[in-house]
């Protein structure tokens, strides 16, 4: 059990520390609760299902599942998937104090790649700064944003893949 308890942190820490979290949210405690959770250790999976919460410090993620999926002890990949009525949320507090915060229907993020797809009516938020888009994808270590129409458009939806930006100016 112990060694179970170790793997998650480890495998969480690392997601944390991918995302560029503030420092002190990776020295605290994971908690993780959920209806159901499933572990394949040889496969190196864990699954979560059923209003899935998630907090550690000030990172806070909810979801109806969470897929974490690793090799050798290491991350490699994290799904977080809402549902129709609830899309899947994160928020955490920034180094500067704000309150960054995203939701999807979907959510993954590739380790190796450093890449973060939010798809399905994706949002992004810190700040007066807000991004809304079918699909945006972040990497973690260029920070560079990509939102947009996707090559799939949602048949129908003229506003499918339109992106719809807020920027708020800096008051004097």
């Amino acid at each position: 059990m112990h060694n179970k308890a170790f793997f998650l942190g480890f495998l969480f820490c690392g997601f944390i520390n991918a995302v560029s979290a503030v420092e002190r949210d990776s020295q605290q405690t994971i908690e993780i609760e959920a209806d159901k959770m499933m572990l394949d250790e040889p496969g190196g999976t864990m699954q979560y299902e059923g209003n899935v919460r998630l907090t550690q410090g000030s990172i806070m993620i909810s979801a109806d599942k969470l897929i974490v999926t690793s090799s050798n002890r290491k991350l490699q990949r994290m799904q977080i998937v809402g549902n129709d009525k609830k899309p899947a949320m994160f928020q955490q507090k920034t180094v500067s104090g704000q309150l960054a915060s995203g939701q999807a229907q979907r959510m993954d993020f590739d380790v190796v790649k450093s890449l973060l797809i939010l798809s399905g009516h994706a949002e992004l938020k810190q700040g007066s700064r807000f991004v809304r888009s079918e699909r945006i994808e972040y990497n973690t270590t260029s920070n560079s944003l990509l939102a947009g129409k996707q090559t799939d458009k949602t048949a129908g939806d003229s506003n499918a893949g339109r992106v719809h930006i807020v920027i708020t100016p800096e008051q004097k």
